[in-house]
């Protein structure tokens, strides 16, 4: 339930709860696309990794592009890399593998429901925070892929 007591509606890959009916994952992205698109800080440099959390959450619509997500959420929250240049070294190699980038395999079976932090919990996607709250993001999509189902 909502504050106002109005039921809340889920979404059903990452569990993300909205009070309006309007709303969802898909139409949040939406809007955060165009603040990364920007190319501005803070948004722009974490496009990588926002877009690995969005895709680790909501995986049935992006499985061709799920490994590779895992790689960069990971290296970031993990193992401390910078997202920025982590994008572009992907970029410029069209065969990276998770070997090659010291990562551990995508993690096998059904792919997580619920997660600590969604999309939904980064608010109004403000500057001042954005950086950390999208690195906790990409990390709750990490440590729900992590834990075993």
């Amino acid at each position: 339930m909502s504050p106002g007591g109005a039921p809340l509606d889920g979404c059903p890959q990452c569990g993300a709860q909205y009070a309006n009916a309007g709303d969802s994952c898909a139409s949040r992205f939406a809007q955060l696309l165009a603040l990364d698109h920007s190319r501005q800080a803070p948004w722009g440099p974490l496009h990588g990794l926002a877009f690995s959390a969005y895709v680790l959450q909501h995986s049935a619509e992006h499985t061709a592009s799920l490994e590779r997500c895992w790689l960069m959420a990971y290296r970031v929250t993990v193992a401390g890399d910078d997202p920025s240049r982590l994008a572009n070294a992907l970029r410029r190699t069209r065969d990276a593998t998770l070997e090659s980038f010291d990562a551990p395999p995508l993690p096998h079976g059904t792919p997580p429901t619920r997660f600590a932090l969604t999309i939904a919990d980064l608010g109004d996607f403000a500057a001042a925070d954005y950086a950390m709250r999208c690195r906790m993001w990409a990390r709750s999509a990490i440590n729900a892929w992590r834990t075993p189902r």
